[in-house]
């Protein structure tokens, strides 16, 4: 039911139970605000947003005050904005807000600034600054002056975790960390502490980050209005002026969360989640947020090999698809060309996976290609998952393969949902669960409740099939799972294939048996493929080439190309199109532009004006007439993603040990 507000003279519809807060911004009328985290519960805390009501005497908070019919708010009068100027300024002489200190005296500031600086063990100035929400209102509101004696900090910086560094003098208790710690990713690591001049921010127990139940998902992070919270390695290199920023989507998992990517001198410096909307709505795992700088590790392979007398040896690109063309059409003359094979990650692009596909196709047996990453489909949008009112989850991690999509689980809960899970193995999401289950066997639903079934991919839930109250959902692991199954490649044969006289892998946990003779890896780096293989071509990663994915959503989007790509390193589509177009297969590829357009594009059977020059526009959603022509694969589960995420996580700097720590087995 709609009703009427007046907001500065001026009359708006509004939803009952909406806050005037949110019909302000709904409106575009600007009221400030510090504590106020979007889809969490109001609190009021800094009362920065205090608006004036005309049959009110006291000023109230908009983000906690319902809207009512009627009701007359007038946001800026001089009566607020007085008011508003001495919040500002009671925060700014709580701790070290150096950034607009000044004062009446001429040494006042610069005594000021040394305390800071021993504070800091730093020369420069505030990590937020030009970016610190409360200096922008500061600014806005002229709050420049200290009439009011500085309250000091009680609480030493807290500077020993290898990814987030807290800093108590800047920390004006707004709760925005802890309302994303308990209501958005639900993590419940940190809340308040003590009380009155004492309190502060606390992780459970009063300790230290290393020493907590943090899962540095860093949501704590993105939404610190002020300096409180830092992330090390970019501790003061994320200056708003210097750095560029760049829309991307996530490698790690088959969610495709939207990502921020910050530039600085053309390398990436921190990465935070971007956008309101589906799938991620502005959240990040641990992965996703922190996991990309082993891109800028020394360890790279940067250059190709080839063995020679036993050992590896630097080679040009040239010499290396020499080396791997007369090896084809030796095997192939020897021993007929199904002793060739080929095994992918499901993690590289379209264009990368259909040019190995088409290169195999010229070399081998048509369907000796293959991955190991069992179908799935997921079938709703993660925010419809709050509609159920049981959610079970079968023989699946999911907080550590789809950690996103775990938080809209546990906020399900939250929200009155019961939590059923199954399986052998001792899950984070267990802590939520109203029933534990061994097997999938133990599962009566009753015929009353509507039912979502989250399994792992592969996993056999038919006996649950037909029934109208139940609807079953998988998240694949990895990024691009569906884009490899759209395009022809399955794991029925993984385990047949990789078994081949020849074989050319690109999955760096691909582990050659004894029945390979010559192994052609493509990696990032060396590993136990590398030790073994016979000739390496180094690959580029996922932000130093564009392309385009399909996530479990069963959704295509396209990924820029952020930074250049080391040495001589080039993007797999690329090697494998110089490779083809020297052995006489197939002529040279000249962009991922004219990959889609030309040939991926009818191989998805998308309209003709689904052209590579639209994908930048955002996601788009393959119809089901498209995604029913898949079939299933009934791979085993395993562990190769783990493996994969925790390879990378071992060269960023810092989240070798957390990630350890986090997870024992795997990242």
């Amino acid at each position: 039911m709609k009703s009427t507000i007046k907001i500065n003279n001026i009359e708006y519809d509004f939803e009952m139970g909406e806050t005037i807060l949110e019909v302000a911004r709904r409106n575009g009328v600007y009221i400030p605000t510090l504590c106020n985290l979007q889809e969490t519960k109001p609190t009021g805390a800094c009362r920065i947003c205090i608006v004036e009501l005309g049959k009110m005497s006291a000023p109230v908070a908009s983000c906690s005050t319902p809207a009512a019919p009627g009701m007359e708010v007038l946001t800026d009068s001089p009566r607020i904005i007085k008011a508003r100027k001495t919040v500002i300024e009671l925060l700014m002489i709580s701790g070290n807000h150096n950034c607009a200190a000044i004062g009446n005296a001429k040494t006042e500031l610069t005594d000021f600034m040394q305390e800071v600086k021993e504070y800091d063990s730093s020369t420069d100035i505030c990590t937020a600054y030009g970016e610190c929400e409360l200096q922008s209102l500061a600014y806005k509101y002229m709050v420049n002056n200290r009439s009011l004696e500085r309250i000091p900090t009680n609480y030493q910086l807290e500077n020993n975790d290898p990814l987030i560094g807290r800093d108590f003098s800047r920390c004006i208790l707004c709760g925005r960390c802890v309302q994303a710690c308990t209501e958005v990713s639900v993590n419940n690591a940190i809340s308040h502490g003590y009380r009155g001049n004492i309190a502060k921010i606390v992780v459970r127990g009063d300790k230290t980050l290393p020493d907590s139940e943090c899962v540095y998902c860093g949501e704590c992070l993105q939404v610190c209005p002020v300096g409180a919270l830092y992330e090390q390695r970019s501790k003061y290199d994320q200056r708003k002026w210097q750095v560029s920023h760049v829309e991307s989507t996530c490698y790690y998992c088959g969610i495709g969360c939207k990502l921020d990517i910050s530039l600085k001198d053309n390398r990436i410096i921190r990465i935070n989640g971007s956008g309101k909307g589906e799938p991620n709505r502005g959240q990040l795992c641990f992965k996703g947020r922190f996991a990309f700088d082993f891109i800028y590790s020394s360890e790279r392979l940067k250059y190709p090999m080839v063995r020679s007398g036993g050992k590896l040896i630097k080679s040009t690109w040239e010499n290396a698809y020499k080396k791997i063309a007369e090896k084809i059409e030796s095997y192939s003359n020897k021993y007929g060309k199904d002793s060739i094979g080929c095994v992918i990650s499901a993690k590289h692009s379209n264009e990368d996976i259909y040019s190995l596909k088409k290169f195999v196709e010229n070399i081998s047996v048509t369907d000796n290609i293959a991955h190991s990453e069992p179908f799935s489909r997921f079938n709703i949008n993660y925010s419809d998952i709050y509609e159920y009112e049981k959610i079970v989850i079968v023989e699946t991690d999911i907080s550590r393969e789809n950690p996103v999509a775990a938080n809209y689980i546990k906020r399900a809960y939250l929200n009155g949902s019961e939590l059923i899970v199954i399986g052998e193995s001792e899950i984070e999401l267990s802590k939520f669960a109203g029933k534990k289950l061994k097997k999938l066997s133990d599962f009566k639903p009753d015929n009353n409740s509507k039912y979502l079934v989250i399994h792992a991919p592969g996993y056999d839930v038919s006996s649950l099939k037909g029934k109208k109250h139940i609807y079953l959902n998988s998240i694949s692991r990895e990024n691009n799972t569906i884009g490899a199954y759209m395009l022809g490649i399955g794991n029925e044969k993984y385990e047949e294939i990789k078994k081949k006289k020849l074989m050319i892998s690109t999955s760096p946990s691909f582990k050659p048996g004894k029945s390979v003779e010559f192994l052609v890896a493509m990696d990032f780096f060396p590993g136990e493929q590398t030790e073994k293989a016979d000739v390496i071509l180094p690959a580029a990663a996922w932000v130093e080439y564009e392309g385009t994915y399909v996530n479990a959503h069963h959704q295509l989007y396209k990924t820029n190309k952020i930074v250049d790509p080391p040495g001589s390193v080039k993007p797999l589509w690329m090697i494998v199109s110089e490779l083809s177009a020297k052995m006489g297969i197939g002529s040279e590829i000249l962009s991922v532009r004219e990959l889609w357009n030309e040939e991926i594009r009818n191989k998805f059977n998308l309209p003709e004006n689904f052209l590579y020059e639209e994908l930048h526009k955002g996601m788009a959603l393959l119809g089901e007439e498209i995604s029913n022509k898949m079939t299933a694969g009934n791979g085993k589960i395993d562990n190769e993603s783990s493996k994969i995420h925790k390879i990378f996580c071992s060269f960023c700097d810092g989240l070798a040990d957390v990630a350890e720590k986090r997870v024992k087995t795997g990242v």
